[in-house]
């Protein structure tokens, strides 16, 4: 199964997945992994299974995830609140992610659902860094938050076969050119 350019198959996604356990072998690696396993593990994961934007996943805060009812709300482009809805796999991995986060000891005025090695929010760029450093040493290729959110579009597609809901999914307003474009090669 290939799919077109730029998004990663079943089981490259699987390898994927795992990337943050197996990490990328350095002398720091170690203490690096145990620090930021089930972060990334988790971020991989909300990209994977929700099609998330790169700013949105870095514009969560706590109060936005509730992991009982499995949603979370995001500020989408032009400033639209809008409300995901996750599997109870992602919420589990979550909550891994959370307990750790926990565990650091943040000031209370820290309300960033994802947190840098600094305590501090997580920026775009840091995430985009973290996806192509894993993306390079587990799969040998380039990879963006931007062709895991393509990911995501493209099996969503294989299953509904609705441009629509692929569309509505990932945010967007509905313009049917740029979608047929995209996913009639599939």
């Amino acid at each position: 199964d290939t799919m077109h350019e730029g998004v990663i198959v079943i089981d490259e996604k699987n390898e994927f997945l795992d990337a943050p356990n197996r990490g990328v072998a350095n002398q720091h690696h170690d203490q690096y992994l145990k620090n930021t396993l089930e972060r990334d593990r988790a971020i991989i994961s909300m990209f994977l299974a929700t099609g998330i934007r790169v700013s949105e996943l870095v514009g969560l805060d706590l109060e936005d995830v509730n992991l009982n009812k499995l949603y979370f709300d995001v500020q989408r482009k032009g400033g639209k609140k809008e409300r995901l809805y996750m599997g109870q796999d992602l919420a589990d991995i979550l909550y891994v992610w959370l307990f750790k986060r926990e565990a650091m000891g943040l000031p209370k005025s820290q309300q960033a659902f994802f947190i840098s090695l600094q305590r501090n929010r997580m920026g775009v760029s840091a995430v985009e860094k973290m996806i192509s450093k894993y993306a390079q040493a587990v799969l040998g290729k380039k990879l963006s938050p931007h062709r895991l959110r393509a990911t995501y579009g493209t099996e969503l597609y294989k299953i509904t076969k609705d441009i629509y809901k692929v569309a509505t999914a990932l945010g967007h307003s509905i313009s049917l050119k740029a979608y047929e474009e995209g996913l009639l090669a599939l």
